[in-house]
């Protein structure tokens, strides 16, 4: 659990790094469910360079674009 939040931390720090005007959603998975969060306080600009960051973080699964219509 300490280190899920760190790794939330962690997220949250890259993605402040990035700003901009794109929202951000968190999917939450366990045995059972999948959560999605939007993350209310954090826009960015996604870019190649968070993209490369974040699968570092999160391992290439873990990365998902999705464009709002």
């Amino acid at each position: 659990e300490a280190g899920d939040i760190a790794q939330l931390h962690k997220l949250i720090d890259i993605l402040r790094q990035f700003p901009g005007q794109d929202g951000v959603n968190l999917c939450v998975a366990n045995d059972e469910k999948v959560f999605r969060l939007k993350l209310s306080n954090v826009t960015t600009d996604c870019c190649p360079e968070l993209h490369k960051r974040l699968v570092e973080l999160l391992g290439e699964d873990g990365v998902g674009l999705e464009e709002s219509g």
